[in-house]
């Protein structure tokens, strides 16, 4: 029984450790070409996030402060104190508990976000395996999702504002736990025939994209369906053999995706520096969407390619190693 594995003799338990451990790396780390999943548990998913984000994050940072800083100051916004918060990824909760939205920079509340659950989340996968094993992992996060979603109905009820609920990494987890669990569960979804609901999760794209917003009083819903609507269309993505799959692996958007994350990044400075011009908002759009793509092409080819090429480098190789 588990609660007993304390009491088996050191090799038998550290063998079980072991296995584990094993196992644990195929949540913690995403499959590998080919369908295989990495078999290491170390601090490297660490290492590989931040050389992931880190880089283009700070640079677009270190510009808009540099740069801008009338910027961040479109709403009367403390500057300091929103770069701080974006470098230190505390946006969202600068924007849930405060009247400031982060002008230039606010938009990495949704980045904040991120990088804190999944500053927790492989300590969590880890606990659960050492409780009881990789695969309850699913299961925990979908119970996770659960309790996020009943505490924002609960303090939607209880008159919280729209700022708290959308910003909070308690209460808009959706996204990121649906996604684990899908990674969770991946070639059971495959073998569900998942693919065959492709014009459901196109449909409720389409729909959530003209008819929800963020500030609409439907938000304690908008956040789940929203989220559902995303996982549903990844694991369409993933299941591959579908109209949705090839629409998505069309060379232009699989263009626009690698260049996503920088566009992310750029794209309110942008429209931040049009919208203080004082240019009219008709004259600017065309203009600020071409500005965001070669800001983004020179960030994804100039910041984040380089460091992505330490991503999956072994230890010991490169020029410390020669």
């Amino acid at each position: 029984m588990p609660f007993l594995c304390g009491f088996r003799p050191r090799r038998v338990y550290r063998r079980r450790c072991l296995l584990r451990h094993q196992r644990l790396s195929d949540h913690v780390h995403p499959p590998q070409r080919g369908g295989s999943y990495g078999n290491d548990l170390d601090c490297r998913i660490y290492k590989r996030r931040a050389l992931r984000i880190l880089p283009a994050s700070l640079f677009c940072t270190l510009i808009v402060y540099l740069l801008g800083r009338n910027l961040l100051q479109l709403h009367g916004e403390n500057a300091d104190l929103g770069a701080v918060a974006s470098a230190f990824s505390f946006m969202n909760w600068l924007r849930a508990f405060s009247t400031t939205t982060g002008g230039a920079l606010g938009h990495y509340w949704s980045l904040a976000v991120e990088e804190q659950l999944y500053a927790f989340w492989s300590l969590i996968v880890l606990a659960v395996a050492a409780w009881r094993s990789t695969q309850s992992v699913p299961k925990v996060a979908a119970a996770l999702l659960v309790l996020s979603v009943a505490w924002r109905t609960y303090l939607w009820m209880s008159g919280a504002d729209a700022h708290r609920l959308y910003n909070g990494l308690d209460t808009h987890c959706d996204g990121l736990l649906i996604g684990c669990i899908i990674a969770g569960l991946q070639d059971k979804l495959a073998e569900t025939g998942i693919s065959r609901l492709w014009p459901v999760a196109a449909l409720a794209f389409v729909v959530e994209l003209f008819f929800f917003n963020a500030q609409s009083r439907w938000l304690w819903l908008y956040i789940p369906a929203a989220s559902l609507t995303a996982g549903l269309i990844v694991s369409c993505a993933i299941a591959a053999g579908n109209p949705l799959a090839r629409l998505l692996a069309m060379k232009p958007l699989v263009f626009l995706g690698k260049r996503s994350y920088s566009f992310y990044l750029w794209h309110l400075p942008v429209i931040g520096f049009f919208f203080a011009s004082g240019i009219s908002r008709s004259l600017w759009i065309l203009p600020s969407l071409v500005l965001c793509l070669i800001l983004s092409e020179l960030s994804y080819r100039l910041i984040e390619r380089p460091f992505l090429q330490f991503k999956d480098r072994p230890a010991g190789t490169g020029i410390a190693a020669a």
